[in-house]
């Protein structure tokens, strides 16, 4: 079944419609819009000094709320735009990304690189036919792993396609290292032992001024961005676009990728429309129907709410956002315990589960019917086998009735 539904958005701070040019956040290093030179408007000065054989161009396709905009055009025999950065301290995390448009199918280019050549303390992100890979080497003395190579993160065949504007982010958080596309997680990996990246010098096109022709990408490249600290999926589905959505039909146990809306109202508006025709439901009305919707405010702020979908479109829940202030998590970060402390506000099933960062239940803590009050749970970081979960981002979630609460917790090691 297909059903076409729309939600009414409020934000004070104003709403960033569709596509937009990502804001300079208080984490920027580096933001180069690349629409008319190779500037750096963080603030930062690391504007773009060396490019070679890549102009800007008007280009008709790139998909901005504001209408068209120039990208720059790498050529694909020695482009380059080197922005200098320096050294970026080890133990911070990190998030890089733009979009990008590759001319044909080409194997092993290479389209942003930090730590020049792949040595110890770089990274490279190449687009590898039908995917992308991200690869490169640790630098930790003190641990023997200097130029141990990194698990690589792996895109699935077909997530990357020429001629076609994506969204290509890399994130790490100090301990998970993380691919997306088009605003979903395509990889993760275990990067928790490797001391990352040298920053030495951060470049788009290739890693050096040598490398093998093949290895320089061509195709075009915009609003390149490099950050002091792992964005958040909401965050990254919101630089993909405002006003993204997706789907579950499990009561939110699952979800669909990020898809684009159709969003109505002027960039900067307090109010907006936001319209979905033909959501695809395994059944109309049924109450286990979630419609989870991501919104960025002009000053990079993004706020993800949830939705339940009846036959004839949408009745909202409460914000999950606004809904923190009624779940208190901690320690958080947190080792061996997780206190969770709600509020219930009448007598009616609750329950209360954990979920990874890709979205899979990893534990349920509790389905009970309780009555109104303060309740507090306990979570020994744990599976529902027993096993001890990694290091990493989980989701509490709260269901009861039609509201649901959702926050975010770090286990440490």
């Amino acid at each position: 079944d297909n059903v076409d539904f729309t939600i009414e958005l409020k934000y004070e701070s104003g709403i960033a419609v569709g596509s937009r040019e990502v804001p300079v956040r208080d984490e920027t290093l580096l933001l180069l819009p690349l629409d008319k030179d190779a500037s750096d408007i963080s603030g930062n000065g690391f504007d773009g000094k060396t490019i070679k054989d890549a102009s800007f161009t008007e280009h008709a396709s790139w998909a901005t709320a504001g209408g068209n905009k120039k990208v720059l055009d790498m050529g694909g025999t020695s482009s380059l735009l080197d922005c200098g950065f320096g050294y970026l301290g080890r133990k911070k995390g990190f998030t890089i990304s733009a979009w990008i448009k590759a001319e044909n199918s080409n194997y092993n280019w290479v389209v942003l690189s930090m730590g020049g050549a792949i040595r110890y303390g770089s990274m490279a992100v190449h687009t590898i036919g039908d995917h992308i890979e991200v690869s490169g080497k640790a630098i930790d003395n003190e641990a023997g792993l200097n130029g141990v190579a990194m698990p690589k993160l792996v895109s699935a065949a077909g997530s990357f396609t020429y001629e076609t504007w994506h969204h290509i982010a890399v994130s790490w958080d100090g301990m998970k290292g993380n691919l997306y596309i088009d605003g979903n997680l395509a990889a993760s990996e275990d990067w928790s032992k490797y001391a990352i990246f040298q920053m030495k010098p951060f470049r788009v096109g290739t890693g050096t001024m040598n490398e093998t022709a093949n290895a320089h990408f061509d195709g075009k490249v915009s609003d390149v961005q490099l950050l002091s600290r792992a964005l958040s999926d909401e965050e990254i589905a919101s630089d993909y676009y405002s006003g993204s959505y997706r789907i579950s039909s499990d009561g939110g146990k699952t979800w669909s990728a990020w898809s684009k809306s159709s969003i109505s109202g002027a960039n900067g508006a307090k109010a907006a429309t936001l319209s979905v025709t033909g959501a695809a439901l395994p059944q109309k009305g049924d109450s286990l129907n979630r419609v989870q919707v991501v919104v960025r405010d002009v000053n990079g702020h993004a706020g993800m709410r949830e939705y339940i979908l009846l036959a004839d479109g949408s009745v909202p829940v409460k914000d999950a956002i606004a809904q923190h202030k009624d779940i208190s998590l901690y320690p958080n970060p947190f080792k061996d315990k997780l206190n969770i402390s709600f509020e219930v506000k009448e007598t009616k099933l609750v329950e209360l589960n954990v979920y990874g960062i890709d979205g899979k239940l990893v534990r349920n803590l509790s389905s009970t019917v309780l009555k109104p009050g303060r309740h507090n749970v306990s979570w020994n970081g744990r599976s529902n086998s027993g096993a001890e979960l990694l290091s990493g981002q989980y989701f509490v979630r709260v269901n009861f009735g039609k509201q649901v609460m959702v926050k975010r917790v770090l286990k440490l090691q």
